[in-house]
C-alpha cells in the first residue's frame, strides 16, 4: 500500500493535512461533497490507515505508560537524541474513560520523553476494532485476543507485575523501568 502523500502533487498532500485536523463527523460531510477522484481516493486512504483517529503531536508528559518496564530503549533512544526529531510511524495511544491517553508503544514514548522529543501520536478510541494481526500481541491472562484497542490497553496493563493493573487500571505516568 502506498504511503498517504506518495505519488500525488502538492493539492493531495494540503488534503490531507486538513483531513486529520477534522472530527469524524467534519469528515464524513467533506468526503461526500470532494468531487476530485484523487483527492477523495487519497482521504480514504489516509482514513483507511487511521480509522476513527488522527495524527497529532503531543507532549510525552501527558500520555501515560501501559507497562511498567521496557526492553530495547538505548537504540531508540540514541536514535532519537542523535536527531532531534521523532522518526518512524505515530506511537498508537487509547483514550481511557477518564480521557487521558495512555500508550500501547511504550519504548519509543520513554525514548521521545527522554531526548526532549515531540512524538507523534494515534489517539485511538477506546472502542476502536484493533486488527486482528496486531491484536495477538495483547492477549489477555485467558490467552483470548482482543477485539479493540480498549481491550488490548487493558490486557498489556493487567500482564503486569507487581500490582501495576490494581494500583494503576489506565496505565501511569510515572516512567517505566529500563530494562
Amino acid at each position: 500500500m502506498k504511503k498517504v502523500g506518495q505519488g500525488v502533487g502538492i493539492a493531495g498532500r494540503e488534503v490531507v493535512e486538513i483531513v486529520k485536523k477534522m472530527s469524524d463527523s467534519e469528515f464524513v460531510e467533506f468526503v461526500g461533497k470532494v468531487g476530485d477522484p484523487v483527492k477523495k481516493s487519497i482521504i480514504q486512504t489516509y482514513k483507511k490507515s487511521y480509522p476513527l483517529s488522527r495524527i497529532i503531536k503531543q507532549a510525552p508528559e501527558n500520555i501515560r505508560f501501559s507497562q511498567n518496564s521496557v526492553n530495547d530503549f538505548n537504540s531508540v533512544y540514541k536514535n532519537m537524541l542523535g536527531s532531534k526529531q521523532w522518526t518512524g510511524k505515530p506511537i498508537d495511544t487509547v483514550k481511557m474513560s477518564d480521557g487521558v491517553a495512555t500508550t500501547i508503544d511504550n519504548t519509543r514514548l520513554l525514548a521521545a520523553k527522554k531526548a526532549g522529543v515531540m512524538p507523534e501520536v494515534v489517539i485511538r478510541s477506546f472502542d476502536e476494532a484493533i486488527d486482528p494481526n496486531l491484536a495477538k500481541r495483547f492477549p489477555n491472562k485467558k490467552s483470548e485476543f482482543p477485539k479493540t484497542w480498549g481491550e488490548a490497553i487493558n490486557n498489556r496493563i493487567q500482564k503486569q507485575t507487581g500490582g501495576f493493573g490494581t494500583n494503576s487500571p489506565n496505565g501511569n505516568f510515572a516512567d517505566p523501568i529500563i530494562k
